[in-house]
């Protein structure tokens, strides 16, 4: 019983301390101009040219603080020089999304902002579970991969 109950509190404090996480990235992102908004079902987005990042609210915090890094993930890479070049250039249409080609683009595209979700993190002193962190992304990419696999 006494173990059940320092599990409840362990478990408590864990997501008091992924929810802290979650507003210090929110605070960052205020702080550079972009609005965060927390919604029931929807998609997790970012639009550059409004600056708005959509975060669905359905999830714990630690996984809204994951998504939401990731969301600022493709914000930087958006910034690349290339970024254009690369992976917008050929997505201006529903046909050209048929193509093997654009669609492995866009996958390219979705684990670069995954990686720079995790350096982003990592220089802004942002704590996560590496493994949790991890699963989320996997889980993310896995209908990525499933729709490349699957588009007709």
């Amino acid at each position: 019983m006494e173990q059940d109950h320092y599990n409840k509190l362990a478990k408590l404090e864990d997501y008091c301390n992924q929810y802290n996480q979650l507003v210090k990235v929110r605070t960052y992102c205020n702080n550079k101009g972009w609005k965060i908004i927390f919604r029931n079902r929807l998609a997790d987005t970012a639009d550059i040219e409004t600056k708005k990042i959509t975060i669905n609210s359905c999830n714990t915090p630690e996984t809204q603080l994951y998504r939401l890094l990731h969301e600022i993930g493709h914000i930087l890479v958006s910034q690349d020089e290339d970024y254009y070049e690369r992976f917008q250039k050929d997505y201006d249409s529903e046909k050209n999304l048929k193509l093997l080609r654009n669609r492995m683009k866009l996958l390219t595209e979705e684990v670069n902002a995954w990686d720079r979700a995790y350096s982003f993190a990592k220089k802004h002193d942002i704590k996560i579970n590496i493994k949790n962190f991890d699963n989320c992304k996997a889980k993310c990419l896995k209908t990525f991969v499933k729709w490349i696999t699957t588009y007709e």
